[in-house]
């Protein structure tokens, strides 16, 4: 609930809209409802001072408050929530202003621009509403005849404790809103950053620190949920070997080592794709699992493979180039996961006795 309130520009934007057009149906009912007292005004024999007071003077400010918002609410759009507030503030002194003395309640409508200040939780524009309604019921109180010298005291004092009691319990109602919309923001922040670091964290268990391709674990969580489903494709696994890489660490060192092995790792980003799963499988030694391609879509594949790492130029071998092996294997259905590792590794070891720098299968 509170995380949808959080989106407060559209929120509050469709709010302004629904309360604008609920004001222009107060406006109507306002109207429609002196127009209906136009029999009585007949029957008293008040029929002009109805007329002009009631249904022209009452409606045509009334009238002129809406429009008035409307222009304001379309010219900038900074303006629209003292826009709507403003309306209230119009209606409620209006109503005040026009209600005859003796019509008990009616410093009531005092509270409706506070109360839809309160939408917006923002201390500003609740006093920013108490301040446009106390205003002008002080120019009533003051300026209007009959309120001034007719209305008792005690009378006038409610409409002024009625606004400053709406003020500040709205004041409070915004107080606690706020502090639970900051919690929940807080909740949702902490939310999202334990969902981030949730999720590095599962990288960097689930990564080769010198590769960035998946590690074992992760090839073998990967190997074991490819075996344990339903499948209507081939499944290929493949054995990668780096050829010579104990001569390499032996006249380069073991860093010189660890850059063949990174670089490695970067053809192997740079060649995979959905359809193929790498990861370092130990070592020198790196997997491939190879879904949905045929065996001469696999052979090119890693042919291509290959052929990049045995392009690679790395500085630090002076000219020398790097090659891999590569034993390949195609899953028969009578066949498990240990019986694929070893045929595929058994394909790696025939690639090795053959020459090197091949796929074997």
């Amino acid at each position: 609930m509170i995380r949808i309130f959080l989106n407060t520009s559209q929120k509050l934007s469709d709010w302004n809209r629904k309360i604008r057009t609920l004001y222009w149906l107060v406006g109507l009912l306002m109207f429609l409802a002196t127009i209906g007292t136009w029999p009585f005004a007949i029957q008293q024999h008040s029929t002009i001072h109805h007329l002009l007071k009631y249904i022209l003077l009452q409606n045509g400010i009334l009238l002129g408050i809406l429009l008035l918002a409307e222009l304001v609410y379309h010219l900038d759009k900074r303006w629209q929530d003292y826009a709507i507030i403003s309306i209230g503030s119009g209606f409620a002194a209006l109503i005040q202003a026009m209600a005859p003395i003796d019509v008990s309640g009616v410093q009531i409508v005092v509270v409706l621009p506070i109360l839809s200040s309160v939408l917006y939780f923002q201390y500003r524009k609740v006093l920013f509403a108490c301040f446009s309604t106390l205003l002008p019921y002080l120019a009533i109180m003051l300026f209007n005849p009959s309120y001034r010298f007719e209305l008792p005291m005690y009378q006038k004092a409610v409409g002024y404790s009625l606004i400053l009691f709406i003020t500040l319990a709205s004041l409070g109602i915004v107080y606690r809103g706020l502090k639970i919309i900051n919690g929940e923001k807080a909740a949702l922040m902490n939310e999202e950053k334990h969902r981030i670091q949730k999720k590095v964290n599962d990288e960097v268990s689930s990564k080769d620190a010198l590769t960035g391709l998946n590690n074992h674990r992760c090839f073998q969580q990967r190997l074991r949920a490819e075996m344990d489903s339903v499948r209507d494709y081939p499944l290929h696994l493949a054995l990668i070997d780096i050829d010579n890489f104990k001569q390499v660490n032996d006249k380069y060192g073991h860093l010189t080592g660890d850059t063949v092995i990174r670089r490695i790792g970067e053809v192997l980003r740079e060649q995979s794709n959905s359809n193929c799963f790498a990861a370092r499988y130990g070592g020198e030694e790196f997997a491939v699992i190879i879904s949905g391609l045929n065996s001469l879509q696999t052979v090119e594949w890693l042919e291509g493979l290959r052929t990049q790492v045995e392009q690679a130029v790395i500085e630090e071998l002076r000219g020398h180039n790097i090659t891999i092996s590569i034993g390949c294997h195609l899953l028969n259905e009578t066949e498990d996961r240990d019986l694929l590792f070893r045929q595929a590794d058994a394909a790696l070891y025939r690639a090795k006795r053959n020459g090197k720098n091949q796929v074997a299968w």
